[in-house]
């Protein structure tokens, strides 16, 4: 199911690195996909779907498969 989430990227340096998605509401989201749509700092309201087939080492919350960013 396809999902919009606003908040603000953030570059995690844990391991290898990830990307995260802060929400105003204190959520957090490691994302996946095109890594030229995150911005380190930036607020974002990204679409995608969240995918709980994967798992990650990151393991700082729902992996969100990004597909197109605003």
């Amino acid at each position: 199911m396809k999902k919009t989430l606003d908040g603000i990227v953030k570059f995690r340096d844990i391991g290898m690195g990830c990307w995260e998605l802060l929400t105003g509401d204190g959520q957090s989201f490691e994302l996946i996909g095109d890594e030229s749509l995150f911005q380190d700092g930036k607020p974002a309201k990204l679409h995608g779907k969240i995918r709980t087939d994967l798992m990650s080492a990151g393991n700082i919350g729902p992996i969100f498969e990004v597909d197109s960013s605003e």
